[in-house]
């Protein structure tokens, strides 16, 4: 004999729905809407004759009914966050937004987020490179130019995340970004000791992770959140560990990228493709989805 299904909602099978007067039999004995913890539903093989009953609970019952079966319930997996949705994000500089291959930027107003303050180059502008990075543009910095940019603003302070993707080509002195006072700042910068990328603050250096020149594109998520919850996370997707002193979250109030603090005349061979300023510690989730959006875009690859 053939089996067939038969459910409250017969229009899922095809069938003809049953009687209304069986219908509400079957229903009112083995569901109880009014129950928030349960929620069971019913089939039947006529052939069997048999009833499943299939349970929806958050444990699975101590004594089940022979016949039972338990589902786990179900949650929807949390969507990733993006620098399109990631709260408190200050700003974002894409060079994909800028012109024609070897133009002069004077300025750079940011692409997204909540600042409208520019990157300014107070001498000699740096300029675009197209296709520098798997088909994206970058901010093209040349140290014998005396190429930087000066970002002035008040709300570089507190706790921050910064995102950047770049091709730092200095060994020793180059500076991703670094402070312009000498007393407060929080940077990325190449380390006085050769084969090593630092992320800095005020009285010494906070991580460090093997780099040289050859590495070539690198992305990086700096966390400046104080004492012990600082992070550098570098072409990786889990923060680096060992050297953590000093993790300072003093006042900044502007940002200098590919050249050193203060009168310092230590400027940099740098590519800059993306960078960005969240005002706030970001989660480890977010700094992955995040590190995992730029890698996408950019075709890069991220170790663990």
């Amino acid at each position: 004999m053939a089996k067939k299904l038969i459910s409250f909602d017969d229009s899922k099978t095809g069938e003809a729905a049953l009687p209304a007067s069986v219908n509400a039999v079957l229903h009112n004995t083995y569901v109880r809407p009014t129950d928030t913890a349960i929620t069971e539903k019913l089939s039947k093989t006529e052939a069997a004759g048999m009833y499943v009953r299939g349970v929806v609970s958050d444990t699975p019952p101590v004594s089940p009914t022979p016949g039972m079966v338990w589902f786990g319930p179900y949650a929807e997996p949390e969507p990733p966050v993006t620098l399109a949705t990631v709260a408190d994000l200050a700003a974002r500089w894409d060079a994909d937004s800028l012109g024609a291959d070897g133009t002069a930027i004077p300025e750079f107003a940011p692409t997204s987020g909540t600042w409208t303050t520019k990157m300014l180059a107070p001498g000699a502008a740096p300029t675009v490179k197209a296709n520098a990075i798997n088909g994206h543009k970058a901010v093209k910095f040349i140290a014998a130019s005396s190429q930087y940019f000066d970002l002035d603003h008040p709300d570089v302070a507190g706790n921050t995340t910064i995102f950047a993707v770049f091709n730092l080509q200095t060994e020793l002195t180059g500076r991703v970004f670094t402070g312009i006072s000498t007393a407060n700042f929080r940077g990325l910068r190449a380390s006085t000791t050769a084969g090593t990328m630092n992320m800095n603050s005020p009285g010494g250096y906070t991580f460090n992770t093997p780099w040289t020149p050859a590495a070539g594109w690198c992305v990086a998520a700096c966390v400046h959140a104080g004492q012990g919850n600082s992070k550098l996370y570098f072409n990786k997707l889990s923060p680096e560990t060992g050297n953590s002193g000093n993790q300072s979250t003093n006042p900044m109030t502007d940002l200098r990228f590919a050249r050193g603090s203060a009168a310092s005349t230590e400027y940099s061979n740098l590519e800059l493709a993306d960078f960005s300023v969240v005002t706030r510690a970001c989660t480890d989730k977010e700094i992955k989805d995040i590190l995992g959006e730029l890698a996408t875009k950019y075709a890069l690859t991220l170790g663990a």
